[in-house]
């Protein structure tokens, strides 16, 4: 869970924010930073067009380990130094946003570096800053 541990314990509305109210945790949004934004190309059986954000790991108030199910996606994580992701194969998108996180890191995170959008336009796979 990504938030800050504080007493009393935060009121939640219902649902899944009851589980951060039991944990005591008030959820913190101000510590994600958006990497970068990927529409998949038209004509593709399955289209998204997805936001990809980062999180220092310090901000992680409780973990969750060894739970595995259909809503478990950003439960069971794997830690990898982005180094070694070059190793595991991985689809194209991701590695090209790989490859923006690790130079927004290097500029220092902050909030203020412009997000790019990658696109299929006219047939040419382009990077446009937001």
């Amino acid at each position: 869970m990504l938030g800050v541990k504080r007493e009393p314990p935060p009121a939640a509305p219902g649902g899944f924010w009851s589980a951060f109210a039991a944990a005591g945790i008030y959820p913190d949004l101000a510590v994600l930073r958006f990497v970068a934004r990927a529409i998949t190309p038209p004509g593709m059986s399955r289209r998204f067009d997805t936001r990809f954000f980062a999180v220092d790991a310090q901000a992680i108030a409780r973990r969750a380990d060894g739970i595995v199910g259909p809503q478990a996606e950003l439960v069971e994580l794997l830690w990898v130094p982005l180094m070694e992701t070059q190793r595991l194969g991985l689809h194209t998108i991701t590695a090209v946003i790989l490859e923006e996180l690790e130079a927004r890191a290097a500029a220092g995170m902050h909030h203020g570096l412009p997000v790019p959008c990658y696109r299929m336009k006219n047939q040419r796979f382009v990077r446009e800053l937001l």
